[in-house]
């Protein structure tokens, strides 16, 4: 320990507490940042460094989309692994519109929850600004219309990969298909925004006791998990369930579509509220 600098010391103290405390709340991502909140050194490729030369708009509501962005081109692995995840629930999605029943219920819970995780690689920057509202500072705009402002990028990359990857499958099987991901997008964007505004986990929660039968950080995991599970199971019931006898066959598409967006906007409503409680608790 003699040989031990002393801010290498203070680092790991602060690691070790940041880790303990994110086990004490059941908060995963606090304790995995704790872990991995050493320097970083990483050489730059090509791409990184053009978008490093790159001016960013003059524009004030342009400035939240063009971060995320340069965070996307700065991290290409984050759009590569939404590409293979976008695939993976194409063919879920697929697997749903050619069955019936509960097992198409079953493959659009897996398109959908596949489809949130592809969402999700793409918004660290909003994870990065939920978890310090300090990385906001530079900016007069109010915190939750920023928290609103890091969906338009995430989206794009969703709807437009989406739509090309469902070419294909309009061409030869379902015409739809680039309306479903249309449809998705905004709620899957909008769940992963919900989890990157989590509010904390209240106290009496965790530490409930025999009160609620020792069932704490279950708790506590549902409690974060709850606006995704609510996404989620939303755009499942909305993309799977059969429409009412009597509606014509083209309508169907479009009207799942306006469903999908009505939930959307209830999600991102919330998304505000949360951003906002977090502005000012």
């Amino acid at each position: 320990m003699a040989g031990v600098p002393v801010g290498v010391l203070r680092a790991r103290a602060r690691a070790s507490g940041g880790v303990l405390a994110g086990f004490l709340t059941a908060d995963m991502r606090s304790a995995r940042l704790s872990m991995t909140s050493g320097p970083e050194i990483r050489g730059r490729g090509r791409v990184q460094r053009w978008a490093a030369r790159l001016s960013p708009p003059r524009s004030p509501g342009l400035l939240v989309a063009w971060r995320d962005a340069m965070a996307l081109l700065m991290e290409p692995r984050r759009p590569g692994l939404t590409v293979l995840l976008l695939v993976s629930a194409g063919a879920a999605a697929g697997a749903s519109a050619e069955t019936g029943g509960g097992t198409a219920y079953l493959a659009a819970a897996v398109a959908a929850l596949l489809g949130y995780f592809a969402a999700s690689h793409l918004l660290e920057p909003a994870r990065l600004d939920g978890d310090d509202v300090r990385r906001t500072a530079w900016s007069p705009r109010p915190y939750e219309a920023m928290a609103l402002e890091h969906a338009l990028v995430p989206m794009l990359v969703l709807a437009v990969t989406g739509c090309l990857l469902a070419v294909p499958v309009a061409l030869w099987a379902h015409l739809a298909a680039p309306l479903v991901v249309l449809a998705a997008a905004p709620v899957l964007v909008a769940a992963g925004l919900l989890s990157a505004y989590r509010s904390p986990v209240p106290i009496w929660m965790l530490f409930s006791g025999p009160v609620l039968g020792e069932a704490g950080p279950l708790l506590a995991m549902l409690w974060y998990a709850v606006g995704p599970i609510v996404g989620v199971a939303g755009l499942t019931v909305l993309l799977a369930a059969p429409f009412p006898v009597g509606i014509p066959q083209p309508v169907e598409p479009l009207g799942r579509l306006a469903a999908c967006w009505v939930l959307a906007l209830a999600l991102f409503r919330w998304v505000r509220g949360r951003a906002r409680k977090r502005a000012r608790p």
